[in-house]
């Protein structure tokens, strides 16, 4: 049992803006091989104002400023892809990129701290279908992709809201990447 109780209220206000726009051109080189170029472009932002307040024998009135803070977080991302297209009849080959630049700035507004991030990746991409029939197809395909940690997770106040997992955000933590290979295999009559 817990030796002590925590007799706190907690209130946490969040919004969040995303805006995105993406554009996709094909370009048939031969009757064979055709090329695709993209672009995209994600403005995010994001506000969080977390406020705890001790209980003071009469009201919750006493802010408890290491488990409180306001975080403004914004974020761009512009990501270029290119892909080789080779397709004939039973066979559809796709080899790619995308380049992606991530700026992150994140405004502590309780510490008056300001916190950047910039973060390049390159990430590859294959794919191969192959079609026996028209009614059976194997697919090959290889993916990357990498996430960026959110606003939680950066903000550097702790989080005692679970007595049994209190969690403290980092705000160094860098972003995920993962790679990923699926093989399918389709058939139906």
């Amino acid at each position: 049992l817990p030796t002590s109780v925590t007799d706190q209220k907690k209130t946490s206000n969040t919004s969040k803006e995303d805006h995105q726009v993406t554009v996709t051109y094909t370009e048939p080189l031969t009757p064979k091989f055709k090329i695709e170029v993209s672009y995209d472009f994600t403005n995010f932002s994001s506000v969080n104002n977390k406020s705890t307040k001790d209980y003071s024998g009469t009201a919750y009135d006493l802010e408890n400023i290491a488990l409180s803070n306001n975080f403004k977080n914004t974020r761009q991302v512009n990501r270029a892809g290119l892909k080789l297209i080779y397709e004939v009849k039973k066979y559809r080959i796709m080899i790619g990129s995308r380049a992606r630049e991530v700026n992150m700035s994140s405004y502590n507004i309780t510490t008056q701290k300001n916190l950047s991030q910039r973060v390049d990746n390159i990430l590859p991409m294959a794919a191969l279908r192959w079609r026996f029939g028209q009614n059976a197809s194997l697919n090959l395909d290889y993916t990357t992709s990498s996430q960026q940690p959110d606003l939680t997770q950066l903000q550097p106040v702790i989080d005692n809201s679970n007595p049994n997992r209190i969690s403290l955000g980092n705000p160094d933590l860098k972003p995920t990447f993962d790679q990923r290979i699926n093989l399918n295999f389709y058939s139906f009559k």
